[in-house]
């Protein structure tokens, strides 16, 4: 292909493609779809595959501003992560800034600066108005600190934001994967004469097994045996 075509923008139909629909129903939206794929060209390492993408659709997998809050987040940058989230306008700002507290709590007592981690929670998340008996379990972690574990993993914080943030502003990873799992499950589960290994099962084609395929015909009759019967 030449290089100057390559370049070229993508044939536009008119219209803007974050509000197209995709499927039979129209019930996909195309600018999720879009995402997924690229989430799903990102985990394998398709990295490359996935910004081009990006570009010829105009559609970015997460927004400039939550890519530069997930990015701080990744770091472990909690001040600077909790300063780039108020650029994502949330209607529910405390119960994220109190999860990134949290893990600048947690870090300060891995690295024992105790006097940094109690200021933060008498400075910082008390200020929130939080139940008082979180904040007492969080003076507690003082005398008795939890080990290393998935409070202080930043993939596991980034699972909890998915939680709390508004549907969109995460796309969760590997979504699009558990999506086609799920439908060939549900599938396999539908089938109502299932007799095949789930490695014949095929995103190309809706499963079903035929009948026919069962054994129905009477190939031998053992009538005087006195003990089991194997095969």
């Amino acid at each position: 292909m030449d290089d100057a075509m390559a370049d070229q923008d993508p044939p536009s139909s008119g219209g803007d493609l974050k509000d197209d629909t995709l499927g039979p129903n129209g019930l996909v939206k195309t600018s999720e779809f879009i995402r997924l794929i690229i989430d799903a060209l990102t985990s394998p390492g398709f990295n490359a595959i996935a910004t081009e993408l990006e570009k010829q659709s105009r559609i970015p997998l997460h927004s400039p501003a939550a890519k530069q809050f997930l990015e701080l987040v990744k770091n472990q940058e909690w001040y600077k992560s909790i300063d780039a989230m108020k650029q994502l306008q949330l209607s529910d700002e405390n119960s994220v800034i109190l999860l990134l507290l949290e893990q600048k709590y947690l870090e300060f007592l891995k690295n024992e600066q105790v006097p940094e981690a109690l200021n933060t929670v008498r400075e910082e998340i008390t200020p929130l108005g939080l139940d008082p008996r979180l904040l007492h379990k969080l003076a507690s972690k003082i005398l008795k600190p939890d080990p290393v574990g998935e409070e202080e993993d930043t993939e596991v914080v980034k699972k909890k934001l998915q939680e709390l943030l508004p549907l969109g502003v995460i796309v969760p990873e590997r979504r699009l994967e558990y999506l086609l799992d799920d439908d060939l499950d549900t599938q396999r589960g539908q089938c109502d004469f299932h007799n095949v290994q789930d490695s014949d099962l095929s995103l190309f084609s809706y499963h079903y097994c035929d009948k026919r395929k069962i054994p129905s015909e009477t190939l031998q009759v053992l009538s005087e045996h006195t003990d089991e019967v194997c095969s």
